[in-house]
């Protein structure tokens, strides 16, 4: 009892009276981080899924892609990569729904030359908003095939197997899983919201990994089109959002879904703007949150919170501990930002995001602060809303 009276006595005198309890707290949110880090990232960068008895040809797919913007680029941007695909049996229905006829005409002629490609139109009506649940619908219900990839307009195959490997997810799942990247380009907002995007990403894709599915990305989401009827479909169509999400996670279990994470199966969306797109973009996905169980909510806090915490408790130390209070909040740092890191490093080569490990140090240090603000900036707009 002496002795630990006098350990105790020592830290203080060396660590100052408010800064023992601090340094205490420090390292129980440095340990928390680092099993967090641990199990969320590590887990994304040796997750092997789970097999059934593996056919030599994977199973046929429809890929439903919407159309709403008349952009001509399309045609030789993301078409090409569709054509490369190394899967033998696959089929891309484009769900169009723009006035624009020569676009149309030419991405008709480049259907008919394709036997794999094929068109469906909407009829275009400016009094009446086509949402993209609505042309998914149509899409799926035109599909071929029960397997079913959803993807989008904005986003193009990051590889020749990309097909080919979704496609494997279902010869175990009904719901497949997989990862969308931000296309890389030049400057540090690219960066910080590829960070971002990792970032959350991992998030869901690890949950899903240990058999708690909530979230995919709408970008690059496989589900069955018996499923799809089967549970009527769409089932927050009074919101503008909810694919990747709510829906998610009403006909998502641990038995009926999988993950397909490699560097190959990965698709790119187009990056439209900088932080100020993001921004919109993340308030607009946002506006799905307050459907999620409390429980959820809370667990997408805690990290945030932690972290917050943990630099907040090393900051006091630097600022007002003796010397050696101030080695130690030093050491907890740099030990947090190797061990960051090294799982960032593992998590970019699985996901085929290159180039972040140093950036994403910088998106650590103040992704918490912007959280708070688009916390309070959707608080403020509840309140607003409920004034009117």
């Amino acid at each position: 009892m002496e002795s630990f009276i006098a350990a105790l006595e020592w830290l203080t005198e060396y660590l100052g009276e408010w800064g023992l309890p601090i340094a205490i707290v420090a390292l129980a949110l440095f340990v928390a981080q680092l099993v967090y880090y641990a199990r969320r990232y590590g887990r994304i960068a040796t997750y092997r899924r789970r097999r059934t008895r593996q056919s030599e040809e994977p199973p046929a797919v429809s890929v439903i892609v919407p159309l709403f913007d008349p952009d001509f680029s399309y045609f030789e941007r993301v078409i090409p990569k569709f054509q490369k695909q190394t899967h033998p049996r696959f089929e891309v229905i484009f769900v169009v729904n723009t006035p624009d006829e020569e676009f149309n005409a030419q991405l008709s002629t480049i259907c008919d030359n394709d036997y794999r490609l094929s068109v469906t139109k909407m009829v275009y009506n400016p009094r009446i908003g086509i949402g993209n649940k609505l042309a998914l619908n149509v899409g799926i219900k035109a599909a071929h095939y029960d397997n079913v990839i959803i993807s989008t307009q904005s986003a193009e195959p990051g590889s020749s197997r990309w097909l080919e490997l979704m496609a494997r997810g279902f010869e175990s799942a009904e719901v497949v899983l997989g990862y969308c990247g931000v296309a890389p380009s030049k400057g540090l907002s690219n960066k910080m919201l590829r960070c971002d995007n990792l970032y959350s990403s991992a998030r869901w894709l690890s949950s899903a990994m240990t058999h708690h599915p909530y979230r995919g990305s709408i970008h690059n989401l496989g589900l069955s089109k018996s499923l799809y009827f089967s549970t009527g479909g769409f089932n927050h169509l009074s919101l503008n959002m909810g694919e990747d999400d709510l829906y998610v996670m009403a006909i998502a279990s641990a038995q009926n879904t999988t993950v397909v994470a490699g560097p190959s199966s990965v698709v790119r969306r187009k990056a439209w703007g900088g932080l100020g797109w993001w921004q919109s973009e993340r308030k607009r996905l946002s506006s799905t949150h307050k459907h999620y169980p409390f429980s959820l909510r809370a667990g997408l806090a805690v990290e945030y919170w932690v972290r917050t915490l943990f630099f907040a408790a090393n900051i006091f130390l630097l600022v007002t501990a003796p010397l050696y209070g101030k080695i130690y909040a030093g050491a907890l740092i740099l030990l947090r930002a190797n061990c960051l890191l090294f799982q960032t490093h593992r998590l970019g080569r699985r996901l085929s995001e290159r180039g972040l490990m140093w950036s994403y140090l910088l998106y650590d240090l103040l992704s918490p602060l912007y959280e708070a603000q688009l916390w309070f900036v959707s608080l403020f707009r509840r309140k607003k809303k409920r004034w009117k």
